[in-house]
């Protein structure tokens, strides 16, 4: 590796924010950035420290843990290279190697995905008659409808959906689409965190287990003749509307905020795969039930 004089002098939160991190808007500030990555728990506070010599160094402090470290015990405990952390490289360790305690995308039995796809399935479908977070922005409730299987709530009238990634498996040659979390989007924003302490920004939703992408269809996929991708399940909603299309007919994806590039590229090769299979299968029916008259 080039000499570099003082390693823990590089601004730590700009090369994190290169390697795939975000900034916490609910945590962050001025002089210390809260930044979080979409396979870590928690998130990482950045210090500017001024040492008594009159050098500046950066280290930061784990939220869940409480753990302390600078640039080099965070590449220490992630298996890089500093060199190689400053080039961005993160992500193609990640990939590589399994070099963080962090949910195995490999392991679909995964107890705390389990665990949220059952809370899922056990969760009281989303009263349209009740939709408060639909009706305040002005949206038809009706063009839900199609897509009512899809929608969940829980006892505070939270609106939520199942969220999705795609994993390649080499072994069945497949892009399999499974369920990984779920995104509640609160009735009534919450303005303080749990230590009573007021928050920049009301926070307006909560993801449990993966980010992922959500997905609204209707039963008949074979009737698909809308793709509506945006990043906020309401943007599709008001985007439906406007365009005056019908929802039996409209495929509606989040992003819903995972920006990862290479997750959704595979979630959209699997899923538009999926999709011309079930239509090509449908006309292929056709095809078959009227060759028999």
């Amino acid at each position: 590796m080039s000499y570099i004089p003082n390693l823990t002098a590089l601004p730590l939160h700009e090369i994190l924010l290169d390697n795939g991190y975000v900034y916490n808007k609910n945590k962050t500030s001025k002089n210390n950035p809260c930044l979080k990555h979409e396979n870590e728990e928690g998130s990482l506070v950045i210090f500017k420290n001024q040492n008594k010599d009159g050098s500046i160094s950066y280290t930061y402090k784990e939220t869940h843990t409480d753990k302390v470290g600078n640039i080099i015990t965070f590449c220490k405990d992630r298996n890089i290279s500093v060199e190689d952390l400053i080039a961005g490289k993160l992500e193609s360790y990640r990939n590589k190697k399994d070099t963080l305690q962090v949910r195995n995308n490999t392991q679909e039995n995964n107890e705390e995905v389990q665990k949220i796809r059952e809370e899922f399935k056990s969760l009281k479908p989303y009263d349209l008659q009740n939709a408060t977070l639909i009706k305040k922005r002005e949206i038809d409730v009706k063009l839900l409808e199609p897509y009512k299987e899809h929608l969940k709530t829980d006892s505070f009238n939270n609106l939520i959906l199942a969220t999705y990634l795609a994993f390649e498996d080499k072994r069945l040659n497949v892009i399999p689409i499974h369920q990984y979390g779920i995104n509640k989007r609160l009735n009534t924003p919450l303005t303080t965190d749990k230590e009573g302490n007021i928050r920049d920004k009301p926070l307006k939703s909560i993801t449990q287990g993966n980010k992922g992408i959500e997905v609204l269809y209707p039963n008949d996929l074979s009737l698909v003749k809308n793709v509506i991708v945006t990043e906020n399940i309401f943007d599709n909603l008001a985007y439906l509307e406007l365009q005056d299309l019908d929802p039996k007919e409209s495929v509606l994806i989040s992003t819903a905020g995972q920006f990862n590039k290479q997750k959704l590229e595979l979630f959209f090769k699997s899923f538009f795969n999926q999709l011309h299979n079930r239509q090509q299968g449908a006309y292929n029916n056709y095809l078959r039930e009227e060759s028999q008259w």
